[in-house]
C-alpha cells in the first residue's frame, strides 16, 4: 500500500527519512509542542505551501514546464471559498460549494489554456497541477480567514513557490516538503536570529551592522545562491546522490 502511495518513490536516503520524519513530526505536535499564534501560523502555513509546491512541481518537474501564472488557481480556490463564506455564510456547505466551484473553473482554464500550448501528458499535469493549487488556496483561505490580491495573487507568491521548489529539488514531491519547511521557517524567523546576533556583536566593528534585522532579505538570498551552489539538484537530489554513491 505504502509502495503504491509513494509510487515506488522512497526517500533513498537515510538523513532524507530522518529529515522528513522530523519535519512531519514537528508540523503534527506543533500545536501540543508551542503556544501563542506565531509558531501556529508557521506550522499551518508549511503544511497549505507543501501541498502549493507540490501542485507547481507537477508541472515543472515533471514537464519542465516554467509557469508563473500558478498563483492563478490558488487564488481561485481562495476567493471561492472567500465568496462562497460570504454569500451563503459560515456553514460547511458554503465551503463545499466555493471549493466544487472553484476547482470546476480551475479545471477548465487549466485544459483550455493547455489545449493550445501543452502535449497531451503536458495537460495531464498541468490539470491535476492546477487542481491540487486550487484546494492549497482553499485552505489557506480557511486559516487565513481573509483573502486579498497580495496574499494569493501577488508575483512575491509565485518567486516564494519558485524558490521552494529549487531549494527542495525538483522532480520529486519530497523536495516540496523540505523546500516549504526550511524558507517558511526562514522567511519567520530568519530575522529575529540576526537581531539576536547582532545584540550579541554589540561592540565589535562591523560585525552588528552586517547582521542588522533590516537586511534579513539580503542574507536570505545568500543562502538561496548558496543552496543553489551547494545543492545544484536540490536538497533531496544532493542527499539522495550521496546516498547512492556510499558502498
Amino acid at each position: 500500500m505504502l509502495n503504491k502511495l509513494l509510487s515506488g518513490d522512497f526517500p533513498r536516503s537515510r538523513a532524507l527519512t530522518a529529515l522528513l520524519l522530523f519535519v512531519f513530526v514537528g508540523l503534527a505536535l506543533a500545536p501540543f509542542l508551542v503556544s501563542g499564534a506565531r509558531p501556529l501560523n508557521v506550522a499551518a502555513t508549511i503544511c497549505v505551501f507543501i501541498v502549493l509546491v507540490a501542485s507547481y512541481d507537477l508541472l515543472l518537474g515533471y514537464t519542465g514546464i516554467v509557469s508563473f501564472a500558478h498563483t492563478m488557481f490558488y487564488g481561485i480556490g481562495a476567493y471561492g471559498a472567500g465568496l462562497a463564506l460570504y454569500e451563503m455564510g459560515p456553514s460547511w456547505w458554503a465551503i463545499l460549494v466555493g471549493t466544487l466551484a472553484a476547482l470546476a473553473v480551475s479545471l477548465v482554464l487549466a485544459f483550455v489554456i493547455g489545449l493550445f500550448s501543452l502535449r497531451v501528458k503536458a495537460i495531464f499535469y498541468a490539470c491535476l497541477g492546477a487542481l491540487i493549487a486550487t484546494l492549497a488556496g482553499v485552505l489557506m483561505a480557511l486559516w487565513l480567514r481573509y483573502v486579498g490580491p497580495k496574499t494569493m495573487l501577488s508575483f512575491e507568491v509565485m518567486t516564494d513557490i519558485l524558490l521552494m521548489v529549487v531549494i527542495g529539488g525538483m522532480g520529486t514531491l519530497y523536495g516540496a516538503v523540505i523546500g516549504a519547511a526550511i524558507f517558511i521557517l526562514a522567511q519567520n524567523y530568519l530575522q529575529a536570529l540576526m537581531g539576536q546576533a547582532s545584540a550579541a556583536l554589540a561592540g565589535l566593528p562591523l560585525l552588528p551592522q552586517l547582521f542588522h534585522p533590516d537586511r534579513w532579505l539580503l542574507w536570505l538570498g545568500v543562502l538561496f545562491v548558496l543552496s543553489v551552489y551547494f545543492f545544484p539538484t536540490g536538497i533531496v537530489g544532493r542527499l539522495r546522490a550521496r546516498a547512492g554513491r556510499k558502498p
